[in-house]
């Protein structure tokens, strides 16, 4: 058996253009195996570690900044 993820929407449309098309047997084989309370598997980010070569905001002048008259800050 074939395991494809497919969103509602596009899952419809192709049933759609199978009933235009009169493939019977394939829409039920599409149906018989559709969940429509599967959820897709949400891949976390992978995480990089840090490293000391980096430089960091904390390492920075800022001493040239200056705040408007809106509160937002800028460098000279």
């Amino acid at each position: 058996m074939i395991s494809i993820e497919l969103h509602k929407t596009d899952y419809v449309q192709i049933i759609e253009l199978l009933k235009s098309l009169e493939k019977t047997e394939l829409i039920q084989a599409m149906t018989d195996g559709y969940d429509e309370e599967y959820k897709f598997p949400m891949r976390a980010p992978k995480k990089e570690p840090l490293s000391e070569d980096e430089g960091s905001a904390c390492e920075e002048d800022v001493s040239g900044a200056v705040m408007d008259s809106d509160g937002f800050w800028s460098l000279k």
